[in-house]
């Protein structure tokens, strides 16, 4: 709606008739000396705003100038109505805006996680098989070590066993040397 002018609020005012409140039926003679009424329809709270003798087109002037303020009000009203809706749409884009930045961030730090837990995985299972490696050597030690006292007492056992036959080794070597040399006895036999 368009708003109002100066133009449009001119009072332009007409030759007004007069309400005469008549008493008699006969015609009137002399219409100098009527004294004209103003007939009220309205409402007391009405004829203290608008007043006794206030015409109508003033209250209709009135009226418009009303209008136009409303109109004025409500113009002014949808431009903010307006801007507020500008405003809602672009923080709904910087919104949107930050929710593919997020998304990409959180790909991203998904995609950290995940080596993450590969490499973490893959250490777990690292560490498993360390340990299990780990019992396994010890247990090879733990034999080795019972193989190892098993062989130091064999070698005890045979070193005690050579000690004692130690006279009759060294009995046959004395023996041996003693005795003339196989060759000179064969080469006399033939």
């Amino acid at each position: 709606m368009m708003a109002a002018t100066r133009d449009d609020y001119k009072l332009d005012l007409d030759n007004r008739k007069q309400n005469v409140f008549v008493t008699q039926l006969h015609e009137r003679e002399f219409e100098d000396e009527v004294t004209a009424f103003p007939v009220v329809s309205e409402s007391g709270d009405r004829l203290l705003e608008t007043g006794v003798r206030t015409l109508q087109k003033t209250l209709l002037l009135k009226k418009e100038v009303e209008v136009a303020k409303v109109d004025a009000d409500l113009e002014e009203a949808r431009r903010l109505f307006r801007q507020r809706m500008e405003e809602c749409a672009q923080r709904r884009i910087r919104i949107q805006k930050r929710r593919q930045e997020i998304k990409h961030q959180i790909a991203d730090c998904d995609k950290y996680i995940k080596e993450y837990d590969a490499k973490r995985k893959r250490a777990i299972q690292k560490y498993q098989t360390e340990v299990i490696s780990k019992e396994q050597k010890t247990q090879e030690l733990e034999q080795f070590k019972i193989e190892l006292e098993e062989y130091k007492q064999r070698q005890r056992y045979l070193s005690e066993k050579v000690e004692r036959f130690k006279k009759y080794s060294d009995y046959m070597i004395s023996v041996t040397e003693a005795m003339p040399d196989v060759k000179q006895l064969l080469s006399i036999n033939y």
